[in-house]
């Protein structure tokens, strides 16, 4: 017997790393192993993997099997008991509630690969949460072949991502003996909670210190950019910004915006600013937006800024400052957030 919503959980995890439309059928399974008390369940797609170790109420007879992900996950999600039990009967995977019975059809455990992953002997390199993660990963260059499409991670433990136009680092002080590069594709998987990052040779064990789930993912070849480089250190105009009032005011001004066209210019008159996004054969939206901070001293009125970078960067934090050049609005901008630890760059666009 297995508690439900402990299941559904794992389950959901793992049907989103398995394979979707895999060469070798069963990895779009899940591999389930019953040893006395205990339920390991396992998924791969060979480049990312996924593994936890649930407690069942009571001995069950020992089987190894695997079910396909998607299907058990569906299952799983309409059960409204709080328990359910299971067995294995030949070939098939039984699912017991107090009046249903389930049956699934499975692949022999003989056939899903053997990951030697989790036979290694991993090097703790540093702890952080899965928020910092996640943020890190909207920044990250969707590339993931690509050194860019990384978190790159240096020797004073300092997790940086960029995408070439924008960039995003946090601090951890903790010092890693190596600079390495993790995959982020892993990243939109992670459950939420602290994680122990731990590498060996080229692969990346990520251990939910919370939950004790753990992810594996690789390590990407190359030499991250020397990031530090680019942030700007004469900027002194400093405006602060509400990001509620900012996302807000960045939503109005969506509607003249496409998918070719995703400039929002940041005006600046009579030291007030504006908002505004404009579609020449359409028209244009203006809004004003609340600041704190003297804006008397640039020397340009306007500044051209992506509008999803600009929204995800207000959607890190709850306070946005954006330090700019006084004299240059082609010269990256510096973001400060309200927790010290993240620092971003945005660059500017080239008005017309």
């Amino acid at each position: 017997m297995i508690n439900t919503k402990q299941f559904l959980s794992c389950i959901k995890t793992a049907a989103k790393i398995a394979a979707k439309n895999g060469v070798q059928p069963v990895l779009s399974n899940v591999l389930l192993e019953v040893d006395n008390n205990y339920l390991k369940i396992t998924t791969t797609d060979l480049t990312e993997s996924y593994t936890k170790t649930l407690i069942l109420s009571g001995e069950q007879e020992s089987f190894k099997t695997t079910v396909n992900a998607a299907f058990l996950f569906k299952i799983l999600s309409g059960i409204k008991d709080n328990y359910i039990d299971f067995i294995i009967d030949n070939d098939i995977f039984r699912i017991r509630t107090n009046k249903t019975d389930y049956l699934l059809r499975t692949i022999p455990a003989t056939e899903f690969p053997r990951n030697m992953l989790f036979d290694n002997d991993y090097i703790k390199q540093l702890s952080v949460h899965s928020d910092v993660l996640k943020k890190l990963y909207k920044t990250a260059s969707q590339d993931t072949d690509n050194v860019l499409g990384s978190v790159g991670i240096d020797t004073n433990g300092q997790l940086c991502t960029t995408d070439g136009n924008r960039l995003l680092y946090y601090k951890t002080e903790q010092l890693v003996a190596n600079k390495f590069n993790i995959s982020t594709n892993i990243i939109p998987f992670l459950t939420t909670g602290n994680y122990n990052i731990s590498t060996f040779d080229d692969n990346v064990k990520l251990l939910n210190t919370d939950t004790n789930e753990v992810f594996y993912t690789k390590l990407i070849d190359g030499t991250y950019p020397v990031y530090m480089k680019l942030i700007p250190c004469h900027n002194d105009i400093e405006i602060n910004f509400n990001t509620k009032e900012l996302i807000k005011a960045l939503n109005e001004i969506k509607v003249t915006l496409n998918s070719r066209i995703n400039i929002v210019k940041m005006l600046f008159k009579n030291n007030n600013i504006y908002l505004q996004t404009e579609i020449p054969e359409d028209g244009k939206t203006k809004t004003k937006i609340g600041f704190t901070g003297d804006i008397s001293k640039l020397k340009y009125t306007e500044i051209g800024l992506n509008w999803h970078y600009l929204k995800d960067f207000a959607e890190t934090t709850d306070s946005l400052t954006l330090e700019l050049h006084p004299s240059g609005n082609l010269d990256g901008i510096l973001i400060k957030f309200t927790d010290n630890n993240y620092t971003g760059v945005l660059m500017p666009i080239q008005l017309n």
